[in-house]
């Protein structure tokens, strides 16, 4: 019997009717008053159905064990990462270390700007005492320079003794 020209479904409901109606002609008398045809035409059809859906339920069932797999290994990767993370913010406390290069860096703004304050004043005192030095030999030399021009006057005021005097 050829039934390729039916649709799939047809096909399956007529081999299951074929089926049910042999097993109902091979019952024995006593329990074909016992058993109805429509049971075994319902059984024969659920029967039908789980051979005709039970391959295509084992691989989604296999696919979503492999999917929840996955997934749960994404999820346990995820939580490594995330203990990784706190635990790098724990250890190096990024903030705080953050917060003190701020600190540091002003600190060190501060200490610039009062070296910088510094030199110039230091600059400062030393052409003040440089010039002050000078001023100071220049002083010297004018009291040493006064002092011979007094003593040369005081020679040229005391009379100079003249030997006697020839007639």
């Amino acid at each position: 019997m050829v039934m390729t020209s039916m649709p799939f479904s047809q096909l399956q409901y007529e081999y299951l009717s074929m089926e049910a109606k042999e097993q109902q002609q091979a019952a024995p008398a006593a329990n074909m008053a016992d058993v109805s045809a429509g049971s075994v035409v319902a059984e024969a059809l659920g029967k039908g159905l789980v051979t005709l859906y039970h391959p295509a339920l084992e691989d989604s069932k296999d696919h979503i064990e492999e999917l929840l797999n996955g997934q749960n290994r994404l999820i346990n990767l995820m939580k490594q990462e995330n203990d990784r993370f706190k635990e790098c913010e724990y250890t190096y406390n990024i903030h705080e270390l953050l917060q003190q290069v701020r600190t540091y860096h002003g600190k060190l703004t501060k200490i610039k700007k009062q070296m910088t304050t510094i030199h110039e004043r230091c600059s400062k005192l030393k052409r003040r005492s440089l010039r002050l030095k000078e001023q100071s030999e220049a002083r010297v030399e004018r009291a040493r320079l006064d002092r011979q021009r007094a003593r040369q006057r005081e020679e040229q005021l005391v009379a100079k003794f003249a030997g006697p005097s020839s007639p």
